[in-house]
């Protein structure tokens, strides 16, 4: 009974010791996050990104486009090609959507309405490029193609 008594109090120790290396490495991490964070550079230049932000946002809300998540999407309601919807994108310093996620994609299907989006089929090579020159997936093919 008494040698169970000592693995008990080795197995506290050790987990007592290793709760205290974890603590250190979670102070010296929240020091040095808290540190970069304090110069006035970043305060000021995130301060600036933001109000940036914000007048982007109104200047795209005025002119009909959609946000989600990270980014604004403009839903044209006059048909074209595959390339003159991509040249109007890039007119209006945007491109065709390249789908992240299953959520980007529902997003873009609640419009209810045939749209292109920025895949194309590379001639040359003939396999399937985001227009950002990133190749599809096998996980975005499920996706693209099961609906």
């Amino acid at each position: 009974f008494l040698h169970s008594g000592r693995k008990l109090y080795r197995l506290v120790g050790v987990s007592f010791g290793l709760l205290c290396i974890l603590q250190i490495a979670l102070n010296i991490s929240l020091r040095l996050t808290l540190s970069l964070s304090d110069r006035p550079d970043n305060k000021t230049s995130g301060v600036e990104v933001n109000c940036k932000i914000l007048a982007d946002s109104d200047h795209y809300f005025k002119q009909g486009w959609v946000y989600f998540r990270p980014s604004f999407y403009y839903i044209s309601s006059t048909k074209k090609s595959w390339q003159d919807s991509r040249d109007d994108c890039l007119r209006r310093g945007a491109d065709l959507v390249i789908i992240n996620s299953r959520e980007e994609q529902d997003f873009t299907r609640k419009f209810h309405r045939i749209s292109w989006i920025g895949l194309t089929l590379r001639e040359t090579k003939g396999e399937w490029k985001w227009v950002d020159g990133t190749p599809l997936t096998k996980r975005f093919t499920l996706l693209l193609f099961l609906f």
